[in-house]
């Protein structure tokens, strides 16, 4: 995904705006400071619940991705 303002790539995904759902700023930033390989977590953060935020079932399935694909690449075993 890129930036609509300034082109530049993003590693975010996009995510539907739902009436109640993760507040999107700090998924944003969540996303762009994603965790490395060897980082060693397996948590998914708590984000506040907010109105018009990104839709809760997608950011959730989005980060177990990161994380296990973060594991797969050299994290904690």
């Amino acid at each position: 995904m890129s930036d609509p303002l300034f082109g530049a790539p993003s590693s975010r995904p996009g995510f539907d705006v739902v009436l109640r759902g993760h507040h999107r700023g700090q998924v944003n930033e969540w996303f762009d400071g994603a965790p490395s390989p060897s980082a060693g977590t397996d948590r998914v953060p708590g984000f506040d619940v907010v109105l018009r935020g990104y839709d809760r079932k997608q950011v959730e399935a989005a980060i177990e991705r990161v994380l296990q694909g973060a594991a797969e690449q050299g994290g904690p075993a």
